[in-house]
């Protein structure tokens, strides 16, 4: 599966709003291994948190290149509008790499509810697990 990582350094989360990142990094993630795909300048043009055409922008630059994970430590209200079309992620952890490792642990969950849910979002927490959240 591909997952778009929130990133300013391409190495950490950020810690603002998913639609506030410099750039998305783009993993191809599975159970036993990873690899980065690539690196996108987020090329979103509001700075309104909010802003419904900055969540199809977002939607326009990601989904279009077939990411199923939205990851970062925080979303904003357009979480609502996104998980109609890719699955936020929730991970409160700083450094990507250990990021990818909380998915691959959870990754039948992940596969799961992206076959069988929408208008969710997760919040995996490394002692607790995988928290599916409606929001409907």
């Amino acid at each position: 599966m591909l997952a778009a990582c929130a990133t300013d350094d391409k190495l950490n989360l950020i810690s603002d709003h998913f639609g506030d990142a410099k750039y998305y990094n783009i993993y191809d993630v599975n159970e036993n291994d990873y690899s980065l795909k690539e690196t996108i300048v987020n090329k979103t043009t509001s700075d309104l948190h909010s802003d419904p055409k900055k969540a199809k922008q977002i939607l326009d630059l990601l989904h279009t290149k077939g990411v199923h994970l939205l990851i970062n430590k925080a979303f904003g209200a357009n979480i609502k509008v996104v998980n109609k079309f890719v699955l936020p992620v929730v991970i409160r952890v700083d450094l990507i790499e250990d990021v990818i490792k909380l998915v691959q642990n959870s990754f039948s969950i992940i596969e799961n509810v992206l076959e069988t849910k929408k208008d969710c979002y997760l919040i995996i927490k490394q002692d607790e697990g995988v928290k599916v959240i409606e929001t409907i």
